[in-house]
């Protein structure tokens, strides 16, 4: 299984996936769901935030009016080379509406053969973050849930 987009905005968590099937073809599948997400998915989509900031350019604008929402991703080259877009959202302070912010796409490893540093990479802690935010997405896909408030009190 291999996942194509992880995105929580608006109490909605959305998962795609690809499985590969028999002759090179693959089965999509997506889930969107209002189920609470465990705190460690949530946590995991806003850990991605600096490198957001960092890859879009915006690092002059403050922080507080930005939020991750996910990450799109595909796959690459005889290696099957992750490669990221990061997604998000910068509020208006005074309009109400919000600037959308899309990361350029990126490998996560060299396979151009170019020297690393004009390969324009994920940078490794921006990897790391992001298979963690898979291996959370993919415990959501199984069923993990966040607690779920009865209101019984």
């Amino acid at each position: 299984m291999r996942l194509t987009k992880i995105k929580y905005l608006n109490e909605l968590v959305i998962i795609a996936w690809e499985v590969p099937v028999k002759g090179g073809r693959t089965i999509k599948n997506t889930i969107e769901s209002p189920d609470d997400p465990t705190p460690e998915l949530v946590e995991a989509v806003a850990a991605l935030k600096p490198h957001l900031i960092e890859m879009c350019e915006v690092e002059k604008l403050p922080n507080n009016l930005i939020y991750t929402t996910g990450v799109s991703l595909s796959y690459k080259g005889d290696n099957d080379t992750m490669n990221a877009v990061l997604t998000g959202v910068k509020t208006h302070a005074n309009s109400g509406g919000c600037l959308i912010l899309n990361s350029p796409n990126k490998p996560s490893e060299n396979t151009t053969g170019e020297d690393t540093a004009s390969a324009n990479l994920l940078s490794e802690p921006c990897v790391e973050r992001i298979e963690q935010l898979i291996v959370h997405a993919k415990e959501y896909i199984n069923g993990k849930r966040g607690q779920v408030d009865m209101g019984l009190d």
